[in-house]
């Protein structure tokens, strides 16, 4: 795995959590709150990087189950797939699965509303060439998915043996994520199945959901820099940054 990681970040983040284990067990009401705060962050972060406009708070209120004049039924669609698919993360996380590709395609259902198991089947790849314009991306043709999703779950394999934490945790999500996006197996709403995968890899080491907090049109150019085989280092310093947030944040809330 090619990159290097900020080494103090990981010392950060090794702390951080020293302090909260011995900050264990926490008050189900704090679990509640910070349960609370991931599905928060999680919609919220999503929309903003498939190019949301709505406000936080327009966000928040049809995640609590509001309807919103002059919001399209999309978006309204669209945030209870998020908060779906954060449930089936955590459900999966609760099982201790490991990433694999059947969980990357039962994340893709959840995404396509395919979740009856009558409407589903497995390892349906995309059969028609797509371009994802605002990456000026092309990528894999229908032909090839099979050969490089294979290759994908070798690679899964592989990160499996990271350290919880350590710097190839994060390379690693980032590889898994600029991978999906290079290859798009179902379509061209693959970015969010990608930011899900990574994110569910972090989970299944330990840690909560999180999701790069930054604006698309920043996201994007993350992206484009690994596309342009100028390496991967700041794809994976925008998973471990929102760690460190992350950990920060419960950190700080739990302080007595």
């Amino acid at each position: 795995m090619e990159g290097e990681i900020r080494r103090d970040a990981v010392t950060q983040i090794r702390k951080h959590l020293v302090i909260l284990n011995n900050r264990m067990p926490f008050e189900p009401g704090i679990r509640k709150y910070f349960s609370d705060i991931e599905e928060r962050e999680w919609v919220r972060l999503n929309m903003r990087l498939e190019g949301s406009v709505l406000s936080a708070g327009q966000i928040d209120a049809i995640s609590d189950g509001e309807v919103c004049l002059g919001i399209s039924v999309a978006d309204h669609l669209k945030i209870s797939v998020l908060k779906e698919l954060l449930e089936k993360m955590r459900q999966m996380a609760q099982m201790k699965r490991i990433l694999d590709l059947g969980a990357i395609d039962e994340f893709y259902h959840v995404i396509s509303g395919a979740t009856d198991k009558s409407d589903r089947e497995k390892y349906v790849y995309r059969r028609k060439n797509i371009i994802l314009r605002e990456l000026d991306l092309t990528p894999a043709i229908p032909a090839d998915i099979p050969e490089k999703m294979d290759a994908l779950a070798a690679e899964l394999i592989q990160a499996e043996g990271a350290e919880p934490g350590g710097s190839h945790m994060f390379l690693h999500a980032a590889y898994i994520h600029n991978r999906l996006i290079m290859i798009s197996p179902y379509g061209e709403e693959d970015k969010l199945l990608a930011r899900a995968a990574a994110s569910y890899y972090i989970m299944s080491k330990g840690f909560p959901a999180v999701v790069p907090h930054m604006k698309e049109s920043e996201y994007n150019k993350v992206i484009l820099k690994y596309i342009k085989n100028k390496g991967i280092t700041d794809s994976a310093y925008m998973w471990q940054d929102a760690m460190l947030e992350r950990l920060g944040l419960m950190r700080q809330l739990t302080r007595y």
